[in-house]
């Protein structure tokens, strides 16, 4: 969450879209950039009128897993309909939830000996002893695409094509790394969760 990436949020704002934001670096927030995002280029410390921003610098790993699952959940509706990754992180936590419901399986964060594995079971422990056990469902039903940052996302999605029941992803990455404006239109209707920018196409639903 830096400069850079609140003057995306503000043109994906300016284009129709309604934003929530989550960092995707536990280091490398910024935070005046993210309380600015907050307050909007309206708004001041008394009239919070910006975007909310799921992020500061030095989060640990169980801040920023619980992070991301507030950038995913929308007061008014439930959860988004695309989300902008980086790194696959908020896409896995969509479809390993939806695929442990599924299954009928409580997430148990003791099966992992991975540190940040058991911050992600956690996560889903906690979202299925509140929300139930249709939560991840009623969420994936509306997504319709994902746009992915990085390589190490990408891979991500293929292997969720090829070793869950997950339904197949179709991903285009996108030129380049270096531009942190998005490479699509985002239409006026697009409710967005994002973990830092740019965009490829996914086709279906996590």
């Amino acid at each position: 969450m830096t400069i850079q990436t609140a003057v995306l949020i503000e043109t994906l704002v300016e284009l129709g879209a309604d934003v929530r934001w989550v960092s995707c670096n536990i280091f490398s927030t910024q935070d005046h950039a993210a309380a600015a995002t907050v307050v909007g280029p309206n708004g001041s410390a008394t009239d919070i009128q910006g975007v909310p921003v799921y992020a500061w610098k030095g989060e640990t790993l169980s801040e920023y897993w619980w992070c991301t699952l507030q950038a995913l959940c929308w007061p008014e509706h439930g959860g988004p309909n695309l989300i902008l990754d980086d790194g696959g992180d908020a896409t896995l936590l969509v479809h390993l939830g939806v695929e442990l419901e599924a299954k009928g399986e409580m997430p148990d964060p003791s099966s992992t000996d991975n540190a940040e594995f058991k911050c992600v079971l956690q996560v889903l422990k906690d979202v299925r002893e509140v929300k139930g056990d249709r939560f991840w469902h009623e969420m994936a039903k509306d997504i319709r695409g994902v746009s992915e940052e990085t390589t190490t996302g990408v891979h991500r999605l293929y292997e969720r094509t090829l070793f869950s029941s997950q339904p197949s992803t179709s991903t285009t990455r996108s030129p380049s790394r270096s531009s942190t404006t998005s490479t699509d239109v985002v239409t006026a209707s697009l409710t967005l969760s994002c973990v830092e920018p740019t965009f490829s196409s996914l086709a279906s639903a996590p």
